[in-house]
């Protein structure tokens, strides 16, 4: 059986001028490991040639 989340909420006006909206993120990931991204080698690469 698939856990229940909270559900995502989309909020406006009556004319629509404005749109909000909440994602929740999902409880498995606020236990995940903290790694930083891989960085593009690109502009180094650039800078040595």
């Amino acid at each position: 059986m698939a856990s229940v989340e909270q559900k995502p909420e989309f909020e406006t006006d009556e004319i629509r001028s404005y749109f909000i909206s909440r994602l929740y993120i999902h409880k498995g990931f606020l236990d995940a490991p903290k790694k930083e991204p891989k960085r593009s080698r690109k502009k180094e690469l650039k800078e040595n040639k």
